[in-house]
């Protein structure tokens, strides 16, 4: 039901529901139409004028749904202008019901356009040999059935006239009954109700009387529709073409409901004939369906071989005795650096110019020993590690390879397969940690002297501090004994800083930032003096966090030794350290600005990653990763600036809480390097 009055929505729904209708709402012809297309709907009952489109065009779009077409279709109207009536059937509407009507009119209006609708039926109904619609007069009067009569030929309808005597020998899609009163016309339409036809017509009885009580006692009786004779010629003939438009529709259902039937005899007699043949093809079935099963299996072994033969990490060769590429996956081409299979037979060819192959201390491995060659000859390799120099472009890399003849069941080599990976890597790693560990037993012996020789040094500074007292009287001696206690002390503070380094502090202490940088620089004297660089420095003797000193030292250590490697002879270097507060957080900022030549900032994304240096072998590329792990984990951050353009340079500032954030016992650099051997057992690596 769609009417945009919720008063009258609820009067019909609670009529409709009283006669034992589901009801669904809708208040605009658009939720109608969209609840059309997603509800089962038996009956629509529109309201002729809606916000929108109005109920015509609703019915209208109805009928051009295939699902709908057949749904019958009550218009409802406030308006007694006989020009909406016509308009409402000529749009496809069964019925025209005034909304002043009682509920019993639109009840039988609707029960009416219910009685014709038959089940399930096919959307698309042979046509067969059509005929003109027909409708048959009876007993009519002249002054209101011949202009009605005259309008139907006009439109092609078959229209007759007859008695009521003789209605059986006249067959028609809709009889016009011509009465005195609805209760005269009883027998009549019990008659033509009984009737032995295969599809019973629309009947539509016309009366003098306008009372809406012959409408309901009409179809009551069995009849379709009741019209007042005085209804014009307009009403009657829309009503008449409504009813003709209802009656073909019923005669569809008709045609459909018969064609399913004989369409289930045929499906039955199809089906005992396919069970005749099935019992002849069943061991042919069988022995397909082992073929296919078989087929599958052999498919997916295929499928999965091939799927391990491309997601292997390892390259993988297949060739023939002579060397030939059979097949090879994406993993040796990539290793290799090549795109073609016929590019990769070329480099693992002894005879072409491509590659050559080294052993690991340089000596060019001659063909006949590669191990590919072997293993055409019949010879396992395993586990041999060579170098692999590509001639164009002059590449190299560091690989293990492993090579078997394959046999067949005979024992005669057919093929020969070769396995290699990529352990560049893997060495220049174990390397880093071989070097790595040399730097650690360095630095423990490094602090064991001078640990050992800070007490012997403090005697010898007291020994020169009485000599000096003695020698007073000589200036000569005076003089060097000065200069030989100056050099003491400096041999003294190298000790201090060297312990510095090594020294495991447990817990966070007050340290001074500006101190530690200022004796960090000296340290670097002899190396700054060398390059004829120059440190300006803008110490804050306030700054002085709580933080782990021998880390910090270290963190700053690094970062002051790359700005003096990466700066030009005569270049200057800029160190300040103040108080800051950094997002809330008061803490200490250190600033080192170099003058070098800048970061790309391609290298940017592998900046704080273990083993990542721009310096080649001369660096271990673990500085700037360890200096990130200790700025963090004293709750602090890490950050660069750089350009390579006119002016270049780089600047780096770290910054540290005045008290860190996650206070620890821990042994930080021990952490670090158990990060870093994660790192290098990664299946990744």
């Amino acid at each position: 039901m769609i009417d945009d009055s919720s008063t009258f929505r609820e009067y019909l729904r609670s009529g409709l529901q009283d006669a034992g209708y589901d009801v669904l709402t809708a208040e605009t012809g658009e939720q109608g139409l969209a609840l059309a297309q997603s509800s089962e709907i038996g009956a629509f009952i529109v309201d002729n004028v809606l916000p929108g489109i109005d109920g015509a065009s609703v019915v209208r779009r109805l009928r051009q749904q295939v699902r709908h077409r057949r749904t019958p279709s009550l218009l409802l109207t406030s308006s007694t202008d006989p020009r909406h009536e016509l308009n409402a059937l000529e749009a496809g509407a069964d019925a025209f019901v005034l909304k002043e009507e009682s509920m019993e009119v639109l009840l039988a209006r609707l029960a009416s356009a219910l009685r014709s609708v038959g089940a399930s039926i096919y959307d698309s109904v042979p046509q067969g040999d059509r005929r003109p619609p027909s409708v048959l007069f009876v007993d009519a009067l002249k002054d209101w059935s011949e202009p009605v009569a005259a309008a139907l030929r006009q439109e092609g309808v078959d229209v007759r006239a007859g008695k009521s005597e003789g209605i059986a020998s006249h067959p028609s899609d809709c009889i016009v009954l011509s009465v005195s009163s609805v209760a005269s016309a009883s027998d009549l339409i019990a008659k033509l109700r009984k009737r032995d036809v295969p599809r019973s017509p629309r009947i539509v009885l016309v009366g003098e009387s306008q009372s809406r009580t012959e409408l309901v006692d009409a179809i009551a009786l069995g009849a379709d529709d009741y019209l007042p004779s005085s209804a014009g010629e307009a009403v009657m003939t829309a009503r008449l073409h409504a009813q003709l438009r209802r009656k073909q529709l019923e005669d569809e259902n008709e045609i459909a409901r018969e064609n399913l039937i004989r369409h289930r005899m045929e499906l039955e007699n199809q089906t005992q004939l396919a069970a005749a043949r099935a019992a002849i093809a069943e061991e042919l079935r069988a022995a397909r369906d082992i073929a296919e099963r078989k087929a599958r299996e052999a498919e997916n072994l295929l499928a999965q071989n091939d799927a391990v033969f491309r997601s292997m990490a390892d390259g993988l060769v297949i060739v023939d005795l002579n060397g030939g590429i059979i097949q090879a996956n994406q993993a040796a081409m990539n290793i290799f650096g090549v795109s073609e299979p016929a590019h990769l037979e070329r480099m693992l060819d002894p005879n072409s110019a491509a590659a050559e192959l080294r052993t690991l201390a340089g000596e060019i491995v001659p063909p006949s020993e590669w191990p590919l060659s072997q293993a055409c000859r019949g010879v396992s390799i395993s586990n041999l590690e060579l170098q692999v120099v590509r001639r164009q472009g002059n590449s190299q890399f560091l690989a293990t390879f492993n090579a078997v003849p394959v046999r067949d069941r005979e024992g005669t080599r057919i093929l020969a397969a070769l396995t290699f990976r990529d352990i560049t890597s893997l060495k220049r790693s174990e390397e880093i940690l071989r070097k790595t560990e040399q730097l650690a037993v360095t630095g423990r012996l490094a602090a064991s002297i001078a640990h050992e020789i800070n007490n012997p040094l403090s005697a010898v500074m007291n020994l020169l501090f009485l000599a000096e007292l003695d020698a007073r009287d000589n200036p000569h001696t005076a003089e060097m004994l000065d200069k030989a206690q100056k050099e003491l002390r400096r041999i003294a503070d190298i000790t201090r800083q060297t312990l510095a380094f090594y020294r495991d502090w447990n817990r966070p202490i007050e340290t001074d930032v500006s101190a530690m940088v200022s004796d960090i620089a000296d340290m670097f004297t002899v190396k700054l003096r060398v390059a004829e660089m120059e440190v300006q420095l803008e110490l804050d003797a306030s700054a002085q966090p709580c933080v782990y000193p021998g880390e910090l030292r270290q963190a700053i250590s690094n970062v002051l030794s790359n700005a003096i490697e990466a700066s030009p002879r005569g270049g200057t270097l800029r160190v300040r350290v103040r108080n800051t507060v950094n997002n809330g957080t008061p803490g200490v900022r250190i600033t080192i600005g170099d003058c070098g030549h800048g970061i790309p900032r391609t290298f940017y994304s592998e900046m704080f990653q273990p083993f990542s240096s721009l310096r080649g072998t001369n660096g271990t590329g673990l500085g700037l990763w360890v200096t990130q792990a200790i700025i963090v984990r004293h709750g602090g951050s890490l950050r660069f600036r750089s350009r390579t353009g006119v002016p270049s340079g780089t600047v780096f500032t770290m910054f540290v809480p005045f008290v860190p954030l996650n206070a620890r016992a821990s042994d930080t650099m021990g952490n670090l390097f158990r990060d870093l051997g994660r790192e290098l057992l990664s299946p990744g690596r």
